[in-house]
């Protein structure tokens, strides 16, 4: 019979503990910090805190929103499980239970991700096998940490997907790819969208380069670039892609916009 080794719960004192020195989250919402508070005054700690000592003080592994729970309680001690954690391993404990949120936002994830793959020098592959996702799962999350940080804020805030940002970034001049960023945030676009805009910019970009070669030219800047037209759902109409709103309907609200309409008289 295998004998499992009794785990020791310790009661330590909450200022003898510190928060984790390399926190992978940029912010927390301290509304539900404050609501687990609540949860732990009216139930107790479900589950003790995992702590490494540090000389004479301890570092939080995992358990974070725990122990700043209890600091908004005023306690004195909080129910821990001391273990010695080597830092790359540390590291790893925190990005799972990390991952484990549901508000972490896409950047978060992505900085995740890579502090997983930096922290134990893993592949991709490796990554992926230890989190329990698909590859290219993991691939397009590390790809946002190359955009640009005017891209990430408006991943992050919910104004721009994820597939729409790396389609967009395929437009190499920065003037012009910041001039459809700005469309993108203001009228809300799908992938499909940003691909027409990206053959748009491209389609300029060589009526530009053919017309330089020939000598002429507009002059005083770049060409105009050329509106693409699509078909407005409710009245037919061709509209501008980048001017063009969207919204989210079911299936039948769909084919009550699309019907075509009846004439009067």
């Amino acid at each position: 019979m295998v004998r499992v080794p009794k785990v020791m719960v310790e009661r330590i004192p909450l200022e003898l503990i510190d928060a984790p020195d390399t926190p992978l989250r940029e912010s927390m919402d301290m509304e539900k910090i404050r609501e687990l508070a609540e949860s732990i005054r009216e139930r107790g700690l479900q589950q003790p805190i995992i702590v490494t000592k540090r000389g004479e003080r301890y570092e939080v592994v995992s358990g974070h929103r725990r122990f700043l729970a209890h600091r908004i309680l005023e306690a004195g001690r909080i129910e821990a499980i001391v273990r010695e954690v080597p830092r790359e391993e540390m590291l790893l404990a925190r990005a799972v239970e990390n991952l484990q949120r549901e508000d972490l936002t896409p950047m978060e994830t992505a900085r995740v991700y890579a502090a997983i793959r930096d922290g134990k020098g893993m592949s991709i592959e490796g990554v992926a096998r230890t989190i329990g996702k698909n590859k290219m799962t993991v691939w397009k999350y590390l790809q946002l940490l190359e955009l640009p940080e005017d891209f990430q804020k408006a991943i992050d805030g919910g104004m721009l997907s994820m597939a729409a940002a790396v389609v967009l970034m395929k437009i190499d001049d920065e003037p012009s790819r910041n001039y459809y960023l700005r469309n993108a945030v203001e009228h809300g676009i799908t992938e499909a969208v940003a691909m027409l805009w990206v053959q748009d910019y491209e389609k300029t970009r060589e009526g530009r380069y053919y017309q330089e070669s020939q000598g002429g030219g507009i002059p005083g800047g770049n060409i105009p670039v050329p509106p693409t037209y699509v078909a407005c759902a409710c009245c037919y109409q061709p509209v501008d892609v980048r001017v063009m709103k969207h919204l989210t309907v079911c299936e039948s609200c769909h084919g009550l916009i699309t019907q075509p309409k009846v004439q009067e008289g």
